[in-house]
Formats: structure tokens, C-alpha cells, sequence
């Protein structure tokens, strides 16, 4: 199969790497923080990742789920590709209940 690089062959399950992540930043509340400042930096595809990380560890994490659709929106609002703007606005109304 084709891959592009050797760590997406040998990453650990999303679950793990979302635990490692969060710990990286210093916690539930830090990642929160740093997430924030991601989309404050106008930089939403790493608070998308961060928020992302959050919700495996908690799926009912309100605050988290909040970023995770903010990034969401402000990627959508900045691609060209219509693809992702797709992906990106189908998530949150689905993450919405919509």
C-alpha cells in the first residue's frame, strides 16, 4: 500500500496518542488553553487537532466539543477546497445534532 510516512504505519491508536498529547500540553485544562490560543492565533487546524484530542478522551466534554466546532468553522471559512469545506461543515452540524 502507499503511505507518505513511516510514522502513519506505526502511530499508536488514536485513543493512546490523544492521552500522550493532552499530557504534552499539561492536561485537560492546559490543552483547553492551547487550543484557544490556537484559534486566537488564527492557527484552527492545530486547535482542531488539540480539541480533537480532548473529545477522544471525552466525548461529552462540552468545552472541548465547542472548539473542536469553532476550528471546524474557521477551517471551512478559510479553505479552497471545497472538499474540506465539505468535511469541515458536515462535522459540526452532525456534531450539532443537526
Amino acid at each position: 500500500g502507499y503511505y507518505s510516512e513511516l510514522l502513519d504505519l506505526v502511530r499508536a491508536d488514536g485513543v493512546t496518542e490523544a492521552g500522550e498529547l493532552v499530557e504534552l500540553a499539561g492536561g485537560r485544562p492546559a490543552g483547553v488553553n492551547a487550543a484557544r490560543a490556537a484559534l486566537a492565533r488564527n492557527n484552527p487546524r492545530w486547535a482542531a487537532r488539540l480539541a480533537r484530542s480532548l473529545l477522544y478522551l471525552n466525548k461529552d466534554d462540552a468545552e472541548a466539543k465547542s472548539l473542536w466546532q469553532d476550528s471546524l468553522l474557521a477551517i471551512a471559512a478559510e479553505t479552497k477546497s471545497v472538499n474540506e469545506r465539505n468535511y469541515a461543515l458536515t462535522e459540526v452540524a452532525e456534531s450539532r445534532g443537526i
